[in-house]
């Protein structure tokens, strides 16, 4: 997905947003690796059977999406945010401001929109990142 992506240019191209079942089937008791294509920034989100989701890995230097503030500092002390899955949005509660992520197959690609960031799709779902790979063996 070239950064500039929109929502909208997906619709155009009849790509539909995974429903609800493919996203419990993608993220339900797993960790998201996931590329900001805009920024090149890489995280993993975990998301736990109990509702609950872990943003890890971020780089303090890469420029982090507003919403993403607190997730920096939470990341590093391990703060979860609730999440549920409805109307083919993965919803986080973030209070008075919910935050909705929306998926998209596109080829081989599964491609991520942010309801806060102007019908724009940011974010890619990679496979883990091999130097992750090379340290999972001795960092738990």
């Amino acid at each position: 997905g070239p950064a500039g992506t929109t929502i909208a240019s997906l619709k155009q191209q009849g790509v539909m947003p995974l429903d609800n079942a493919s996203l419990s089937e993608m993220i339900v008791g797993k960790n998201t690796w996931l590329k900001n294509i805009v920024t090149g920034s890489v995280f993993r989100i975990v998301w736990d059977k109990n509702g609950q989701r872990t943003v890890w890995n971020i780089n303090p230097a890469d420029d982090q999406p507003q919403h993403m503030g607190f997730a920096a500092q939470d990341s590093f002390q391990g703060l979860s945010t609730a999440y549920s899955i409805t109307g083919s949005n993965v919803v986080e509660d973030f209070g008075d401001s919910p935050i909705s992520w929306t998926a998209y197959k596109v080829g081989e690609k599964t491609l991520l929109a942010r309801s806060d960031e102007f019908g724009f799709v940011n974010y890619e779902v990679i496979p883990v990142p091999s130097a992750m790979l090379a340290a999972s063996d001795t960092a738990h």
